[in-house]
């Protein structure tokens, strides 16, 4: 049986499928694109979903992050923190699709659509913003349900 909330579960990042732009890697602060990854969303109660996310980039080096967020939406407590003035803000648009609104400096930076797919065994993530060139990107990652 299929949990209650679609995101929650374990997620591999597709590499093949997913186009990372440079642009994103410099907003992230990523030196290389990502090799491998899995994400873990989880519901903590009935207000409060976590994700945990760990993985690989090309050059060998590694990554881990984790924040908790309201499950009807609202701002994430990210661990590590983020910087002063930086913030996630998760939105529930419908049951499977979310919104996540990047700050950074008290500026909106990027911004995620994240959709879990009607048969539950894919998450589209598309990002969008403007980098550090001024000029707007597009970024997918697609992920499979473990």
């Amino acid at each position: 049986m299929r949990e209650a909330v679609p995101i929650v579960g374990v997620w591999k990042f597709n590499a093949a499928e997913s186009q990372l732009s440079p642009a994103m890697l410099a907003i992230l602060g990523w030196q290389s694109p990502l090799k491998e990854a899995k994400a873990f969303y989880r519901q903590l109660n009935a207000d409060l979903l976590e994700y945990t996310g760990a993985g690989a980039f090309s050059d060998g080096s590694s990554i881990s992050n984790a924040y908790a967020f309201p499950s009807l939406g609202g701002i994430a407590e990210r661990q590590p923190p983020l910087p002063e003035g930086s913030a996630i803000i998760e939105t529930l648009i419908s049951p499977g699709e979310w919104v996540v609104t990047f700050l950074f400096n008290g500026k909106q930076g990027m911004v995620i659509r994240k959709i879990v797919s009607k048969d539950g065994m894919k998450l589209h993530e598309t990002y969008r913003g403007i980098g550090p060139d001024g000029k707007s990107f597009e970024s997918i990652s697609i992920y499979e349900r473990q």
